[in-house]
């Protein structure tokens, strides 16, 4: 391990307890870095720790244009490392409302559909962090959008789909923005969704229905919930699908005053818990917070 990669994973820790010691090493680290791949890497901290944990935007976009400078950046990798430090500025500067400086990185940046899908991914997952929910969700319909131009075997598909889930455990308290989140989400996921891959389109499903009943659409989550429990007959689902659906189903049910309904899928969602937890999936807690919005 280079002096450079132990003090950035050292670094890295550090931002977990103690994010502004950790920002001001970001010279010592800029010193060290001695490849263009070690710049890249410093590019993605900056970004992590200046604007994700601590919301020092114009601070962050400064150093890393500094980054683009870097005496390490020779050679073929170098042009490429340079485009990802203009993307991770450019969401710098969204984060600030600085639209011109934001334009200006995108278009030194932004060449490729899947570089727009990463950027808007990105930026989606910066503001979500910052508790920026009603941004956030306009960037991750954008990365939506763009990801239905790549192949679903494409990464940064994958990586998408990562950070609609991500902001929907992030916003889980956020009940007028959740439905328009979970939409996002599940279009993102059915996109990312490989050919023949049913737990995609499950979990798309999933989230819908779940938003549809934190927004108070009881008949499109009955719809939704309805579909599941189809396509889990037919793809012969495991315990853990199955219980997640009893447990929408359960939560319909209360919400609809059908007490002897939610009580019957509460019982149906206990068994399938016990059930995934031979399998490793530890339900507990969840079953624990549904068991007291059935029973009280």
């Amino acid at each position: 391990m280079t002096d450079f990669n132990d003090l950035l994973e050292r670094m890295t820790h550090r931002a977990n307890q103690d994010p502004v010691g950790a920002w001001a090493t970001r010279e010592q680290l800029a010193a060290l870095a001695a490849t263009p791949e070690e710049v890249l890497h410093l590019g993605a901290w900056t970004a992590q720790v200046a604007g994700t944990v601590l919301g020092h935007f114009i601070e962050g976009a400064g150093f890393l244009a500094g980054l683009r400078q870097h005496r390490a950046l020779t050679g073929p990798a170098a042009e490429a490392v340079r485009a990802s430090l203009w993307r991770a500025e450019a969401v710098q500067w969204w984060c600030v409302g600085r639209e011109e400086a934001a334009e200006k990185a995108v278009a030194a940046g932004v060449h490729t559909v899947s570089d727009r899908c990463r950027i808007e991914g990105l930026a989606a997952q910066t503001l979500a962090s910052r508790g920026r929910f009603s941004e956030a969700v306009l960037h991750l319909r954008r990365a939506e959008e763009a990801c239905r131009g790549l192949p679903a075997h494409d990464a940064v598909v994958a990586q998408t789909a990562q950070v609609a889930r991500n902001i929907l455990t992030m916003a889980d308290h956020q009940a007028p923005l959740i439905h328009l989140l979970a939409r996002t989400a599940a279009s993102a996921l059915t996109t990312a969704a490989p050919p023949g891959d049913w737990r995609h389109a499950h979990e798309a499903l999933w989230q819908t229905a779940r938003a549809d009943l934190a927004s108070g659409r009881l008949t499109p989550a009955h719809a939704a919930i309805h579909e599941l429990s189809r396509l889990e007959d037919q793809q012969k689902a495991g315990p853990f699908e199955r219980y997640r659906t009893a447990a929408l189903a359960a939560r319909l049910h209360a919400l609809q005053g059908r007490t002897a309904a939610a009580a019957q899928a509460l019982e149906a969602a206990q068994d399938f818990a016990t059930r995934a937890a031979r399998l490793g999936h530890d339900l507990e807690a969840e079953l624990t917070d549904l068991q007291k919005i059935i029973v009280g």
